[in-house]
């Protein structure tokens, strides 16, 4: 009976110690708001599926706009910058549904590399991509024809995004 008591004691303690190392360190992130590997603190698994069905929902309304905005009734200045500034949003949104623990300077980043690398691989000009961007749905994911505005309404819609998002969080 000693013996159990006394692995009971040690395990106990051993868990204490743990714990209260784990608390000292999470002590020093929140006070100094240093975050090494960019998680946000969501708590609870009700929260973390209500962000992601917010972040679903955006991505299906920036999905509609985009479609839109290749209609007549917009502005000719804006026309060509309108529906890449849009696809960065629907960008910045898709990787805010993968990774909601992440934070929003991840979702900008992130949106602003992988918009770059479709927009760079337009670049690639061999027969059998070229055939596949024929196709209406391939054509939208992958463009067809490498533009320097792009790049720049890339960097407008995603930051038109983070801001937004700010925006909307101190609201």
């Amino acid at each position: 009976m000693l013996i159990f008591i006394l692995r009971f004691n040690f395990k106990i303690t051993a868990f204490l110690r743990y714990t209260c190392q784990f608390k000292a360190i999470s002590l020093i992130f929140n006070l100094t708001r240093f975050n090494p590997f960019g998680f946000r603190r969501i708590t609870g698994t009700n929260t973390l599926k209500n962000l992601r069905l917010k972040y679903f929902f955006a991505f299906i309304i920036v999905i509609a706009l985009g479609l839109l905005s290749r209609s007549s009734f917009i502005p000719k200045l804006i026309y060509p910058y309108l529906g890449d500034a849009l696809y960065a949003v629907m960008i910045f949104y898709l990787v805010a549904f993968l990774f909601p623990q992440k934070g929003l300077k991840f979702y900008f980043l992130s949106s602003i590399c992988i918009c770059f690398a479709i927009e760079f691989s337009q670049l690639y000009q061999a027969d059998w991509i070229n055939h596949l961007r024929k196709h209406k749905l391939i054509a939208l994911v992958l463009g067809s024809g490498f533009l320097w505005s792009d790049l720049m309404a890339y960097i407008v819609g995603a930051s038109l995004a983070y801001f937004g998002h700010l925006f909307y969080k101190k609201s």
